[in-house]
Parts: structure tokens; sequence; C-alpha cells
């Protein structure tokens, strides 16, 4: 038993370090004056497996964006075995800003999305590329408001997130706060001048820097193509920027379901055992969250039976809600985001065994399937 108090106290108090250069650098954080009258060229692109149900909405956003300057949008296929081609093929015929590719123009040693993407970004004409998903909603000024980023970065970090409001859907109350936590740490550390991580759904960067980095053929051994690649990005003194603006804000999809949302984030939890390759630091901080939530959560199933550890688990719990309300309220404040406690109470008390399942089951990643295909 000393030993497991022992975990939990040393990991609860690297923890409270941690939280505390959040605070720290969503006080710090400061938003540059940017240059919007400048006309970059810009190409947007989208990698698409089976997406027909979604492509009308997202062929609906991009025809719609208000941007002046230059600009392209690429829809790669990504071997779709529905009729997502024909949509694509047949709204390029209508709109001359839409293009239409194929994965298999990428590198032939990448695969699935990476894959996908490297081929858009072969046949993009301009340097400054825009990443999106075909499940996302976007704001009609998006383009618009990256591309004036691109006047002082190479690389945009976008905020995304899950529209919550009026929907009783426990699953997507949970998902919605947890992503949003996600994006309250994201903005927290490039207040520090520590870019943390990016999401496909809303991220940029400028060709000529995915050259320079050796593109994604430099991480091909990883599943995913954004906090990894970024990670991989500082190396080459890229100038990396978090757009904080909510006419940039893009819309994920909600997830209705349980199975759905562990999927999903199982995904994005894939290559956080292996981020030692590209940084020990954030490495550390996932080992951190992982051990803080396991041993909680390990002392809250043996207290059951041994009533000395109640008093410390009852304490652990205070001291991390604590930690963490002080997170979700000022980084709501500081990204304009409403504030809703019943829902944080709720997230609090999923994230702890939520936390653990997916550190274990990002070591299995690799056996599970997305949208018919293995990792």
């Amino acid at each position: 038993m000393d030993a497991i108090i022992i975990v939990t106290v040393i990991a609860l108090f690297l923890y409270s370090i941690f939280i505390f250069f959040i605070l720290y650098g969503l006080t710090a954080y400061k938003k540059i004056n940017l240059n919007n009258d400048e006309k970059l060229g810009v190409s947007v692109i989208v990698a698409v497996r089976n997406g027909e149900k979604s492509l009308p909405n997202l062929l609906y956003c991009l025809s719609n964006q208000n941007y002046q300057g230059p600009f392209e949008i690429i829809i790669v296929d990504d071997q779709s075995n529905d009729s997502s081609v024909a949509i694509i093929q047949k709204h390029a015929k209508l709109n001359s800003h839409f293009k239409f590719q194929i994965s298999d123009i990428g590198s032939n040693k990448l695969k699935q999305k990476k894959r996908a993407l490297d081929a858009g970004i072969k046949m993009a004409k301009y340097d400054n590329l825009l990443f999106t998903d075909v499940d996302c909603h976007i704001n009609p000024s998006w383009i618009k408001t990256m591309a004036s980023y691109f006047t002082y970065y190479d690389y945009l970090v976008g905020y995304t997130y899950v529209n919550n409001k009026n929907d009783s859907n426990f699953v997507t109350i949970f998902q919605s706060i947890d992503l949003l936590m996600m994006m309250i740490v994201g903005k927290a550390f490039f207040g520090l001048g520590i870019p943390f991580g990016a999401i496909g759904q809303n991220q940029g960067f400028t060709k000529k820097l995915y050259k320079l980095s050796g593109g994604f053929e430099s991480i091909q051994s990883f599943i995913g193509d954004d906090t990894v690649f970024l990670q991989h990005c500082k190396k080459f003194t890229s100038k990396i920027g978090f757009v904080d603006d909510k006419n940039a804000y893009i819309q994920s999809r909600k997830e209705k379901k349980w199975k759905n949302l562990f999927f999903q984030r199982v995904r994005w939890a894939s290559d956080a055992n292996k981020m030692w390759q590209v940084s020990w630091f954030f490495f550390c901080i996932f080992v951190i969250t992982f051990v803080i939530n396991s041993s909680i959560l390990y002392s809250s199933i043996v207290s059951l039976v041994n009533y000395q550890l109640s008093n410390m688990v009852i304490g652990c719990m205070i001291c991390k809600f604590l930690l963490e309300i002080s997170i979700y309220s000022i980084g709501s404040y500081s990204l304009k985001v409403s504030i809703n406690y019943i829902y944080f109470i709720f997230w609090f008390i999923i994230e702890i065994p939520y936390v653990v399942l997916m550190g274990v089951l990002s070591f299995f990643s690799h056996y599970l399937k997305w949208k018919g295909r293995r990792k």
C-alpha cells in the first residue's frame, strides 16, 4: 500500500507542476497583429475515404469561402468504394476552384491518409497549404483568416470544437469537453513558446517546410500526420503559430456512440507511446497524465476493501478536480467559449478511467480498422 501512496503523491505533484505551467501559458499567451491585406495563394487539401454522406456539407462550406486571394481546393480520394469519386468529380466540373486527385500519386513509401495528403501536396500550386477533414463544418472566413497567419508563420495550428449546445447526448457532451481541454492545453503551450500539438481537422503549413522537413516520409512509422509532424518540424526552426480567431474555428463531427468515440481517440493516442522519438518532453507529459489517472483509479478500487486509502483517494480527487477546473475556466475564457460546469463535472468523472483505457488501447491501435482498413 505504501508504494501505491508514494506513486500517487509523486504523480500528483508532477501533474500539479504541469497544470501550473498550463495556467501560466494561458496568461502569457499574446496574440500578434497580422497583415490581412496580402492576398497569398492558398491550396486547401482534403483526403476523403468513403465520404459520400459528409461530402455535400464539405463542398458547400468550401464553395462559400469569402477569400479574395487566389486559392484552390484539392480533394484527394483515398481508395473509396462508395460514390465519393463521382461526387467530387461532378463538383470539380461545376466549380473551377476544385480539383480532383487520387492517393496513388502520393509517395509509395506512405500509407493511407498520409499518402493521400502527400498526393494533394504534390499537386498543390501554392506554397501555403491548409488541411481539414471531410466531416467538418467550416466557417466561410476560414481560408481568409488562416491565410493572414501565413504572413508570419509557416506552420498553423487551428482551433477545433464540438458544438454541444442543447445537446443531451452524453457521448457528445464528453467529446466536446475533452476536445476543448486539449485545445486549451495546446494554446497554453503556445503561450509558453513550446508548440504542443496539432489536429488534422484544422492545420496548415508551407510546402517549403514540408519539403525541408522530409515530408511525411520522415514520420512514416507513426500513424498520425498532425502532432507528430509538428514536433518533427520544430527541428527545422519553423515558426509555428496558434490561430486564435473565431473566424478560423472549425466544427468537428459529433460522436453519438461511445464505441465510435473510443475508436477515434485510440487512433489519436496511437502515437503517444512512441512520442519519445520526436520529443522526450511531451512523452513525459503523456506518461505523467497516464500515471496520475491510473494510480487514482487503482487506489479507488483498492480503497473499497482497504479503507486506509479512502482519505488519500478523496484528497487526490479533490486536488485534481481543482487543478483541472481552473484550466477549464481560465482556458474557456481565453478561447471565448461558454462555460458549463455541469458538463465539466460529467467529463471529470469519466476522464480518469477513460485516460487509462486510451493509454492501454493505444498499444493495440494497429489492430483497429478505420473505414475498412487497418492502420
